[in-house]
């Protein structure tokens, strides 16, 4: 229980410093864009490869990995903010 409470303070002091929480943005958006060509990827490795869907798996993958990298924003932005802590 005590190692919890630690991780949820260093998350928390971590990302109340400015340059901290810009630098885990940044790589996250990294993370975003390396992760929707991933998925691409992964259906064209399955066969879904046909011009045809490309339009379908490029939807899907941005969309999984936008929602993958809001999520992941929150967390900096909300403790930056004072909105958790």
């Amino acid at each position: 229980r005590y190692l919890e409470c630690q991780a949820y303070q260093n998350v928390i002091r971590g990302f109340q410093v400015g340059p901290v929480a810009a630098f885990y943005i940044v790589a996250q958006l990294c993370l975003g864009m390396h992760l929707a060509h991933g998925i691409w990827s992964m259906f064209r490795t399955f066969g879904v490869g046909n011009p045809r869907f490309d339009s379908i798996t490029r939807r899907i993958a941005v969309a999984f990995s936008t929602l993958v990298t809001v999520g992941n924003i929150s967390i900096p932005v909300t403790v930056y903010f004072g909105l958790i802590g």
